[in-house]
């Protein structure tokens, strides 16, 4: 008889379980199956509705993480609880049809693959309420995808798939825990000669609850391609922090610009506001796309903030001392600039990582 494991990340999906179950046993008559559910500490109590069912469907089980955020790391923490040799990853929000698993299992038992996604993007496949802004966001992320991998797919923004339990388990510590686009990081990690195969499926349209897909995914992905290209020599988390910096830096450069070339403000005014906005920019962006599990509100966004700008303004004093030393021993002064902006960096990142959004 054939066997499957089903794990399902959730978070805010109380309203869909119960459909989602119900589907799934539906779909699965003639196959042995367990549903494991993560579930991170959704306020809506989605691991309460689980547990509820659980004691009446002794298959259907939930791991419940505390004070932890992020789809990657809810698969990596089911992992290790799956039973069956064969693992279908999917979401709860009924956008991935349960009748697609059985043709996931009969696509890897008959060709041998490693993994097999579940793909909107070849051929008969069909997309259910997608707007011409994300269908064409997603494609861009797709050839992206395609220019830096070895092994090209249609989808790799795909959240539906199937895998193989002992190779998951291969690659898995090779993989990040944050984020959400795990598939694409198990493709980058996955040696260039492995079979994988995709077969087309119908993505519906979210049953119940919010989208996933926001900002913060795309960020995500781009962040897995750029992680992988570097060989994970970079944690993740500076890299974020880095990009962000640097879109923080530009807002200063056209605010300075605006303010002191067009407006015609004197410099010292133009840079103090320039620099007051590139501040505030960086502190809302890393709230919400590098540290996004530990993401501050209400008053602990604003005592972060004045955190934030304490600290940062210790990293400009580490920075000007650097730059100043190194200048004093004959260093060029692009070198001795860029040594102290990048010690800076270290220190704004530790500090904002240990102290300001800290597990909190």
């Amino acid at each position: 008889m054939k066997s499957i494991s089903i794990l399902i990340p959730t978070y805010n999906e109380a309203k869909n379980i119960s459909s989602l179950i119900e589907k799934i046993e539906f779909t699965l008559k003639k196959v042995e199956w367990e549903i494991i559910f993560v579930d991170d500490d959704s306020p809506d109590n989605t691991s309460e509705v689980i547990q509820a069912i659980s004691i009446t469907k002794p298959n259907v089980k939930v791991i419940k993480r505390i004070k932890k955020r992020g789809l990657a790391g809810a698969i990596l923490t089911g992992l290790s609880s799956c039973k069956f040799s064969k693992i279908v990853i999917m979401d709860a929000d009924l956008q991935h049809d349960p009748i697609f698993i059985n043709k996931l299992l009969d696509k890897m038992n008959k060709s041998n693959t490693k993994v097999v996604v579940g793909s909107r993007y070849v051929e008969n496949a069909t997309i259910n309420n997608f707007n011409m802004i994300r269908r064409f966001g997603s494609k861009i992320m797709v050839k992206i995808f395609n220019f830096f991998s070895p092994i090209k797919l249609s989808d790799p923004m795909s959240g539906f798939f199937i895998i193989d339990k002992n190779f998951f388990l291969q690659i898995s510590n090779k993989l990040s825990t944050n984020g959400y686009k795990i598939l694409a990081d198990i493709i980058l990690n996955t040696p260039s000669n492995t079979n994988i195969s995709q077969i087309p499926i119908d993505f519906k349209g979210r049953n119940a609850g919010e989208s996933k897909m926001s900002f913060r995914v795309m960020w995500d992905f781009i962040l897995v391609i750029i992680h992988s290209i570097l060989k994970k020599y970079i944690p993740r988390e500076y890299l974020s922090y880095i990009f962000v910096g640097l879109i923080g830096l530009s807002f200063h450069v056209i605010t300075l610009y605006l303010l002191h070339k067009k407006i015609e403000i004197d410099f010292l005014t133009s840079h103090i506001v320039a620099t007051l906005i590139a501040i505030l920019i960086n502190y809302s962006l890393n709230n919400f796309l590098t540290f996004y599990v530990y993401n501050l509100s209400g008053f602990k966004w604003i005592t972060g903030f004045i955190k934030y700008n304490v600290f940062c303004s210790y990293g400009v004093f580490i920075s000007f001392s650097i730059a100043k030393t190194l200048t004093i021993y004959d260093f060029h002064w692009l070198i001795a600039g860029l040594l102290g902006a990048f010690t800076a960096s270290i220190w704004n990142f530790t500090m904002s990582k240990f102290i300001i959004w800290k597990d909190n």
